[in-house]
Formats: structure tokens, sequence, C-alpha cells
């Protein structure tokens, strides 16, 4: 209980740093303001060698659920695997999917980089703006 809730607070204020600052220079997505070309797809590799490079930075990734971590009214969260099995964290609001993610869903992330996820650098974070379901 204690760890969901260190995620619960470590992730809003990871959030208020990105999402909710006026005077930030990340870019605030909307779903109105949506367009798919301001996403980057950016490899496993690049991520975890140069992870500064890219936090805040609008990026998508296309995977299939693989493990559900967190499914609360606030937050949700999930780790998925891409077809070349590597592994990403994703944070999202549960109001942005029509129903619930669940395991073997393949889904593309439309969202903000965040980071990697503990000092070992085991999953970069995505926070997710958009998720389409395939």
């Amino acid at each position: 209980m204690k760890t969901r809730f260190f995620t619960l607070v470590v992730l809003i204020l990871a959030l208020s740093i990105f999402v909710g600052c006026g005077g930030s220079d990340v870019p605030q997505y909307a779903f109105e303001d949506f367009d798919e070309d301001e996403y980057e797809l950016v490899s496993l590799e690049e991520l975890s060698r140069n992870p500064d490079d890219y936090i805040g930075k609008p990026i998508m990734e296309m995977g299939t659920v693989y493990t559900e971590l967190t499914d609360a009214d606030e937050y949700c969260e999930r780790i998925i695997k891409t077809k070349n099995h590597t592994e990403y964290m994703i944070g999202y609001s549960p109001d942005i999917v029509q129903g619930r993610l669940i395991e073997d869903d393949v889904i593309v992330i439309y969202g903000v980089f965040l980071g990697l996820t503990d000092s070992a650098g085991k999953y970069p974070y995505i926070w997710a703006t958009k998720i389409e379901m395939w």
C-alpha cells in the first residue's frame, strides 16, 4: 500500500512538472490539439542511453499490454511489450480509453516521456495522452 501511495505521489509530482506548468517549455497536449505527426517513435536503446534528451517530449509506441499494475479511478499503469520484446511502463487517466486495458490488448500510445522508472533504468515511463486499441 505504501509503495502504491508513493508511486501515486511521484506520478502526480511528475505530471505537475511536465503537464501542468503554464510557463514550461514542455508542450501541453489536449485531445483537441492532437497531431500524430508531433509524436516521435524513439527506440528503447535511445531512451535508455539519453533519457534527459526526451523528458517532456511527445513520443509514441505500439505494443501489447503485458501486465496490469494499477487500476484506480485517478490513474492506471500498465507494462506493455513491443514486437521486439522491449518493455515500457505507461500511465494514463482511465477516461482516455473506453473500458479497461487488459492483458494481450494491442495498443498504440501517444504520450509524454517522463523518464526511466527506477535507478536501474528498467522501464521508460510514458504518460499517455491518447491510446488507440487495435
